[in-house]
């Protein structure tokens, strides 16, 4: 998904892009696999390896909720968080709504390496503590197969934002 920003966000920032463990990506799980995991723990887990205190974190879609997710939880080691193509969800049923959605259209991938994602709905207190630090980009025809319309425009916010 950010094939389309890398080249001119990694000309300013120290980039790294990391996959979500249980996604629809070429991963095959082994032994040690679950389904599923903490992605507060893991998260903290990737930045300690590296040894970053604290970072800017940004994500498409699912990635869209880790970066917010983590961002409540670990308020200390996020500084700004970027979401593209994800919303805050409001309530369970609206979560198993956009998830049929999903299973239909994931129905092709590498279904043993998907794992349950568990969703967390947010007190509107949770929620407020990370409206200084988020910019939520959101098309409106917002089309995650289809996301490359406009990266010069998408890049530039991004840019403009994470600079501020």
């Amino acid at each position: 998904m950010w094939i389309y920003h890398i080249e001119q966000l990694s000309g300013r920032f120290y980039v790294i892009a990391i996959d979500a463990i249980g996604g629809s990506g070429k991963s095959e799980p082994n032994e040690r696999y679950a389904n599923e995991f903490d992605q507060t723990a893991w998260l903290d887990e990737l930045l300690d390896a590296m040894k970053i205190e604290a970072a800017c974190v940004a994500g498409v879609s699912y990635g869209a909720y880790l970066a917010y997710h983590y961002a409540i939880w670990r308020p200390a080691r996020v500084t700004k968080i970027v979401c593209m193509a994800g919303r805050v969800a409001s309530s369970q049923f609206e979560v198993m709504s956009k998830m049929m959605h999903w299973y239909y259209l994931l129905k092709h991938f590498n279904n043993r390496s998907m794992m349950k994602h568990a969703i967390t709905i947010f007190t509107d207190e949770q929620l407020e503590s990370i409206r200084e630090k988020a910019l939520f980009l959101i098309g409106e025809r917002d089309i995650l197969s289809n996301n490359h319309e406009q990266p010069e425009e998408v890049n530039w916010e991004i840019i403009s934002y994470l600079l501020a």
